[in-house]
């Protein structure tokens, strides 16, 4: 197992000077550098910035839904196919948004308290409910039911409630 050998060589992180990075620290006129950790051979390599096109396209786009549904493949736009920004995106939001449903009335009575103690406590554009209604709370869940996803009880009636 890795994390015993990391371990048992005292790779603990910054402190010890090695971890799952390690800095090189550069003279007068070099930068440090970083070096990442290959977990299978235990060695350190030049780190590699993974390239992520729906990423960089998403970039170009302003509206805060638009450029949500885009990345999550909705609304017309498909996402790139194999894009792993996407499907973490969506993993992580799918599951943030039955989470904040089923806190409520638990942490708040109101989805509006909630988005905005997420926008003024975090610093986020737009809260979870906010999120979710850009990226199309309709489209949103059919996509999980296809999927086989968890949907708050609460949002079913919502949308059957019209």
């Amino acid at each position: 197992d890795f994390y015993k050998q990391m371990l048992e060589r005292k790779w603990l992180g910054d402190k010890t000077g090695s971890g799952f990075y390690k800095k090189i620290k550069g003279g007068e006129a070099k930068e440090d550098e970083r070096l990442a950790l290959d977990w299978k051979t235990l060695e350190y390599h030049p780190r590699r910035k993974p390239k992520f096109p729906a990423l960089d396209m998403a970039k170009n786009v302003e509206d805060t839904g638009a450029r949500i549904r885009m990345l999550l493949g909705l609304g017309g736009s498909a996402p790139q196919k194999g894009d792993k920004a996407g499907q973490f995106l969506w993993s992580v939001l799918s599951d943030l948004w039955n989470y904040s449903t089923n806190r409520i009335p638990e942490i708040s009575d109101s989805i509006v308290e909630i988005d905005r103690a997420m926008r003024l406590g975090f610093n986020w554009e737009l809260g979870p409910f906010e999120l979710w209604d850009a990226a199309s709370v309709e489209a949103t869940v059919a996509r999980m039911k296809k999927e086989n996803r968890a949907v708050a009880v609460n949002v079913e009636k919502l949308i059957a409630s019209g």
